[in-house]
C-alpha cells in the first residue's frame, strides 16, 4: 500500500512538474474548465489556484501576461492576498514593477488591500515603492488613504520621497497612528500642501481635537498661514470648532524650525496663480520631488522640538526692512445657490454672482460654491466659498466664509550687511548675498514680523526679526 501512494505522488509530481509537457499542461487545463488564456491565467491567480497556475506555466505562458482588464498575474494575487501563487510568480522572475491600467503595479494593490505580507514580500524582491500612477499617487498614498497602518510601515521606510504628502493625506483622514509613522521615518512636521495648508491647519479644519494634540506636541507651529492668509486655528473658528481654535491661540510656538524646504511649500513655483483647494483637490496633487528625498533623509524625527544642530540666533546673514501682507478688503458673509453676499471694508454689503466684477476692485467672480461641514457635535456650518481672478494679474483668489483672503504672497525686503543693496523675496525663493556667492538660501516662511530662511549648503536655519522703525 505505502509503495502505491508513493507512486501515485511521483506520477503526479511528474504530471504537473517541469517535466510535463505543454500539450499535456493545456488539456488538464481544458479538464479544469480553463483556457489557455491571459484572462483564464489572472483569473486563476485572482483565486489562489496554485495548481492551475502551475499548469499554465508548465504550458509556457508568459508570467507578465495583461488580461483584458489590463492586469497581470501578479497584480491580481498581490490584490486578494493570494501569497502562495506570488510566490511561484516571483519565483518565475516575473516584472514586479509591471504597470497595468491607470498605472497601477502589484505594489499599489497589495498596500491598498492592505495585503502587508504581500507588501513586504514584493518589497525583498525590490519593488518600486516611489512609482505613480496615472492620478499620482504611490503604493504608500494609497495606504495612508485607506488606514492600513502595518503597510505604511513597511512602505515608509522604503518611500522616503512620500512621508510629507502622506502626512498631509493623514492629516486629512483622520489616522493618528499613521502620522507618528510618518514623523518617525523623516516626515516634516509643518510641510505644506499646494495651497500651503499644513497637517496641523487640515487637523483643526476637520475638527480633529486628538490629531490636533498629538501635532503640536510633535513640534506643529500653530502660526504658520495657508496662501490665503488662513491660520490652523482660524480655519478651526470657521468652521465651528471654538475649543481647537482655543488650543491653538494658546498653544506655543516651538522653539526651533524644521530645517527642510518642504516646510515652506510643496509647490516649487511660488508665484503661480493658486487658490484653495478642495480636500479632494489636495489628494490629487502629487508633491515635488526635486529635494525630498535627501532633505528627509538629513532630518530627524520633526517630532523633536530640539534646536536643529547648525541653527544660529547670532549671526544673521540679512536684516528684515519690511514685510508686507495685504489681505483683500471684503469678506463673504453668506451663499444662496450661486449668488453670494460680499462686505467691504466699509461695511457696504452687495450681491455678486458668476462674471462679477467685486465692487472697487480688480477682480471678477468666477465660481460660487456652496459647502458645509459638521462641528464636533455634527451641527452643520457654512462652508461656502467665492473663487476670484484678478483681472490684471490672472492670480487666483477664494474667500472663504469667515477667513480673511490674503491678496498676494507674502514678500519681504531683506538688507545686506556692508552693501547697499536691498533684495524683495517670497515664501520658497532661493538667493545669494551679495559679497558672499558661494552660500545659497531658501526662504522658509514668511510671518507678520519674521522671516525664515535656511542656507542649503549646510541646513543652517535663521529667525530673521522685522527691524524696528522706532
Amino acid at each position: 500500500m505505502r509503495k502505491a501512494v508513493w507512486f501515485g505522488i511521483f506520477v503526479a509530481a511528474f504530471l504537473f512538474g517541469c517535466g510535463q509537457s505543454k500539450e499535456q499542461a493545456i488539456q488538464e487545463l481544458e479538464r479544469l474548465n480553463l483556457k489557455f488564456a491571459p484572462d483564464d491565467f489572472v483569473q486563476s491567480a485572482e483565486k489562489g489556484d496554485v495548481k492551475a497556475i502551475q499548469l499554465f506555466l508548465n504550458a509556457g505562458i508568459d508570467c507578465d501576461v495583461q488580461n483584458a482588464t489590463g492586469s497581470t498575474a501578479l497584480m491580481a494575487a498581490a490584490k486578494n492576498g493570494r501569497i502562495e501563487v506570488v510566490k511561484k510568480l516571483l519565483d518565475q522572475k516575473v516584472d514586479v514593477n509591471a504597470v497595468g491600467k491607470q498605472g497601477v503595479t502589484a505594489l499599489m494593490l497589495a498596500a491598498q488591500n492592505n495585503q502587508v505580507e504581500i507588501v513586504k514580500l514584493l518589497l525583498k524582491k525590490n519593488a518600486d515603492p516611489n512609482v505613480e500612477d496615472q492620478t499620482g499617487w504611490s503604493a504608500l498614498m494609497k495606504a495612508v488613504y485607506q488606514g492600513n497602518t502595518d503597510c505604511v510601515a513597511a512602505l515608509a521606510a522604503r518611500s522616503r520621497q512620500e512621508v510629507n504628502r502622506g502626512l498631509l493625506i493623514a492629516a486629512l483622514t483622520g489616522h493618528k497612528e499613521i502620522a507618528k509613522i510618518l514623523l518617525d521615518n523623516g516626515a516634516e512636521i509643518d510641510t505644506r500642501a499646494d495651497d500651503g495648508r499644513t497637517p496641523l491647519m487640515l487637523a483643526a479644519g476637520k475638527g480633529d481635537n486628538d490629531l490636533v494634540s498629538f501635532l503640536l506636541q510633535a513640534g506643529a507651529d500653530p502660526t504658520r498661514t495657508d496662501k490665503s492668509g488662513a491660520t490652523a486655528s482660524s480655519l478651526a473658528i470657521a468652521k465651528g470648532y471654538k475649543v481647537i481654535a482655543d488650543r491653538l491661540e494658546k498653544a506655543p510656538v516651538p522653539p526651533s524650525v524644521n530645517a527642510s524646504p518642504s516646510n515652506a511649500v510643496a509647490t516649487r513655483n511660488s508665484s503661480k496663480p493658486t487658490g484653495v483647494m478642495s480636500d479632494q483637490d489636495l489628494l490629487s496633487q502629487p508633491e515635488e520631488r526635486k529635494s525630498s528625498v535627501s532633505d528627509s533623509r538629513r532630518t530627524a524625527n520633526p517630532g523633536n522640538s530640539a534646536k536643529v544642530p547648525g541653527d544660529s540666533v547670532q549671526t544673521k546673514p540679512a536684516t528684515v526692512m519690511e514685510i508686507e501682507q495685504e489681505f483683500l478688503p471684503v469678506k463673504l458673509t453668506e451663499v444662496n445657490g450661486k449668488k453670494a453676499m460680499i462686505q467691504a471694508a466699509d461695511g457696504e454689503k452687495y450681491s455678486v454672482a458668476i462674471g462679477d466684477q467685486l465692487k472697487g476692485l480688480d477682480y471678477k467672480v468666477t465660481d460660487v460654491v456652496m459647502r458645509s461641514t459638521e462641528d464636533k457635535d455634527g451641527n452643520p456650518v457654512d462652508d461656502s466659498i467665492v473663487k476670484l481672478r484678478n483681472t490684471k494679474s490672472g492670480q487666483s483668489v477664494a474667500l472663504i466664509k469667515g477667513v480673511p483672503a490674503q491678496e498676494h504672497a507674502a514678500y519681504a525686503i531683506l538688507a545686506f550687511p556692508g552693501s547697499d543693496q536691498t533684495l524683495k523675496i517670497e515664501v520658497d525663493q532661493t538667493f545669494s548675498i551679495p559679497g558672499d556667492p558661494g552660500h545659497t538660501y531658501i526662504v522658509l516662511d514668511i510671518r507678520p514680523t519674521q522671516v525664515i530662511i535656511r542656507r542649503i549648503e549646510d541646513n543652517r536655519v535663521s529667525t530673521l526679526e522685522k527691524k524696528s522703525h522706532s
